[in-house]
């Protein structure tokens, strides 16, 4: 049974950094082109995850680049999808989320991009 959730916009400046990060650095020209990338028309394909805290406000759990891409960008608001989980389902989250990424190779760039 698939747990309620909301989508909402927040001001990045009120998401609360994850309780176990996993990214320990991020290569801030990559992140530059993601800030550039959410400005454009297209924005900001996939919202980020949140949760809920004690004491109020939310807490990320998984898109930490397009959060930080966003206060780079100096959004005033980003996309949040809100889920309550509980610390051990936050950091299964986040980590299936990172490890079933997989980024393309230069040839499926290229072919994607002389499609465009």
């Amino acid at each position: 049974m698939e747990r309620a959730e909301a989508l909402v916009y927040l001001p990045p400046e009120m998401i609360q950094p994850p309780l176990y990060p996993l990214r320990l650095s991020m290569d801030r020209e990559r992140l530059k082109e993601l800030a550039q990338s959410m400005q454009s028309d297209l924005g900001m394909v996939e919202p980020i995850v949140v949760r809920p805290v004690k004491g109020g406000g939310v807490q990320l759990v998984v898109g930490s680049r397009r959060l930080a891409a966003a206060k780079m960008a100096r959004f005033k608001a980003i996309a949040c999808r809100i889920k309550e989980l509980s610390d051990r389902e936050a950091l299964l989250l986040s980590l299936v989320e990172n490890l079933q990424r997989e980024d393309l190779t230069w040839a499926e760039e290229a072919r994607a991009l002389a499609e465009l």
